[in-house]
Parts: C-alpha cells; structure tokens; sequence
C-alpha cells in the first residue's frame, strides 16, 4: 500500500572554512540524527487533485539540533519551480511546515557540535491518498537506513484540510463525472520546434571540465495555457541533465486546441551539447 513518506539525505553544510578543507574533512563528521519526527499534514487541494509525488526542503540546522529555517523548497516530483498552481503551492506549503518541526541531535566534528544542512523529502501519495487515509491507524516509527531516515505519518488525523466524511463526498462526486468532463492529455512528440520560447541551457562547468557532451531528452508536461507544467531528463550525460530540465521549464508554448478546448501535451525537448 501507498502511504506518504518521508524521507531524510543528509548533506553537512561546508561551514568549517573552505571547500578543499571540509572535503578533506569529512571522514571526522557525524551527520545529525533525528530525535523528533515531523508530522505531514495532507493538504486538500493535493487530494482533491489527486497530485502526488515528492517534496524536498532543504532545512538548516545549528549546533542544539533545532531547524532554523528553510533554504529551498523543490517539487512536487518534477514540477517546474515556476508554477504556482494551488495543490502545487499548498504541498510545498505543507512540507515546508513540517520540515520546521523536526529536531535533531547535532552534527558534530571531532565531538564538537557543528551547523549542518539536509534535505528531507516528503512522498505525498497522490491519487492513492483516499486508500491510505481510510486504511491508516498509527504513526509507525522511523527506520534509518544510513543517513536516511523514512517515517510513514498518521494519515487517520481528522484536520480542515482532508477528513474521512470529505472521502466518502469526494469519491461520490468523481464517480458521478462523465469522461469528457476529465482533464484530457495528447501526445505532442518531440517539441522543439512548436515552442514559442525555447531557450538555451547553459552548458555547467563541471559538464565543460569532462567535456560531457551530447544530446539531453527532457520530457515534459505542458498546460492549457502553453506554460510547462513539470519537466523531467529521461536521457543524456548526468552533468547536463540538471541544466536542462531548467531551460525546459522556462519554455512557452501556443495553447493546444482539441474540438476548441485546451488539453494538456505530453511530449519531449531535446538538447544538444557540444564542448
């Protein structure tokens, strides 16, 4: 069974001078360990749309174990940064809040405490959110599998934004709905040359030291409106991967019409590197 997860990659913030030093350094730390797991909430928007997928918050952490703040919010999966659309914005929200409630024991180096960054990754179920809200008793504890920690929240909480009478309201109202009345999907193909807006990655550096090179596919989702939804690399170098599904986002399309109505397009963009 689906449930949402939350997942812990420790990744230690190079704050003990500079890059070459913590490089050489890190065999001395210890990452921080998690005492007090965080609770996600599932936002109503996400299981009205039936959105899932992972969000990632990178959080700070200082020398007592407690969250200072968040320094980036990515996701859900891969959905563009820009979108702003309500579930996207509310599962972002949502993360974000619970990544504030975690506590940890600190990092150290050589015993001493230090400040530290990671990324905690929140799995929201998507369309699987129903079977798992109705199916869930209790907050099972976290299991750590090196550096990362899953904890699967309690999903039987009765709160303003999902509660089991709205399951039962929701399903009724679904089954009711005709298929012409769902959000319909076309595949486009390859896209270059449909955009409006397509522009060029940048080629990374660290792609230019190896003379990484070649051809990048970045599937993508694109809306009714011609924005792109969610944009994903499913071939090319590792090191150009990252920059592409970037340039991918910031693309632009002219609305596609099926019978007079906008449907979305699936399709791909691909880019060519050359050293």
């Amino acid at each position: 069974m689906k449930r949402i997860y939350l997942c812990v990659v420790i990744t230690i913030a190079a704050a003990f001078g500079c890059t070459a030093a913590f490089a050489q350094n890190t065999q001395d730390i210890v990452p921080a360990q998690m005492v007090t797991t965080p609770t996600l909430s599932l936002p109503k928007e996400a299981y009205e749309s039936g959105l899932g997928g992972m969000v990632r918050v990178k959080i700070a952490i200082d020398e007592s174990g407690n969250v200072t703040s968040v320094e980036d919010v990515t996701g859900p999966g891969p959905v563009c940064r820009q979108v702003k659309r309500d579930d996207v914005t509310a599962m972002r929200e949502a993360a974000r809040e619970a990544a504030m409630q975690a506590r940890f024991n600190p990092a150290t180096r050589k015993g001493n405490a230090v400040a530290s960054s990671m990324w905690l990754n929140f799995d929201f179920p998507g369309t699987d959110a129903k079977k798992d809200l109705a199916a869930s008793n209790d907050i099972a504890a976290p299991t750590r599998d090196g550096i990362e920690y899953t904890v699967k929240p309690d999903l039987n909480y009765s709160t303003s934004a999902v509660s089991k009478d709205q399951i039962n309201a929701s399903t009724t109202s679904r089954s009711l709905r005709s298929g012409s009345e769902m959000p319909r999907l076309i595949n486009g193909g390859v896209l270059n040359g449909k955009a409006t807006e397509l522009p060029k990655p940048p080629y990374p550096a660290a792609a230019r030291a190896v003379r990484a090179s070649g051809a990048v596919s970045i599937q993508v989702l694109i809306d009714e409106n011609g924005d792109v939804f969610s944009a994903r690399a499913v071939s090319g170098h590792p090191l150009l991967r990252s920059a592409s599904a970037i340039a991918a986002c910031e693309s632009r399309f002219t609305p596609t019409l099926l019978a007079g109505i906008p449907v979305r397009v699936a399709g791909i963009i691909t880019y060519n590197f050359v050293p």
